[in-house]
């Protein structure tokens, strides 16, 4: 009935360790046979997928910054090997794009060989909230009139006696 449910691979290993008279050394139990096709097709396609998703993690505008530190933690609890702290910092910093990385390390002078990764985190996350705050600010601001003067400071206004609110 198991066989059913199998292609590719996992047919042709399961026809050879576990039906196959001539192969088959003794009768495997179900739990047995189950164990064989994870550790032979899920275990080892796992790690694999771990170790290829850490490494080629990057930062992406549209997240922030924890989940992009998340998904690094995720991708290495799923390598066969762990990686050390050092080559998680890096590919960690690496990861980055140019502004957090300047801000990180040119600016408050944060570097992988002294300082924790947790402290990278930190000030990352607080740049981006900083910049979030200003830019909408900024939008806010270009288009705020000032109820003293009656003008508009937004550019594209289309009175300059617009009236105060």
């Amino acid at each position: 009935m198991l066989r059913e449910y199998l292609e590719g691979p996992a047919l042709i290993w399961f026809r050879d360790e576990v039906l196959n008279p001539f192969l088959v050394k003794e009768k495997l139990s179900f739990e047995e046979i189950m164990t064989g096709l994870y550790n032979r097709f899920v275990h080892n396609d796992m790690y694999d997928t771990g170790m290829m998703g850490f490494y080629a993690i990057w930062y992406k505008a549209s997240e922030e910054v924890q989940t992009l530190y998340d998904t690094m933690i995720k991708y290495s609890n799923s390598m066969s090997q762990l990686v050390d702290d050092k080559t998680f910092h890096q590919t960690f910093v690496n990861a980055f794009p140019d502004n957090i990385c300047k801000h990180v390390m040119i600016q408050k002078e944060l570097n992988p060989k002294v300082h924790p990764v947790k402290l990278f985190l930190h000030e990352a996350v607080k740049y981006k909230l900083n910049k979030r705050m200003y830019t909408s600010n900024e939008t806010y601001l270009d288009h705020f009139i000032c109820p003293l003067t009656t003008k508009t400071t937004s550019a594209h206004a289309s009175s300059s006696n617009a009236q105060p609110q």
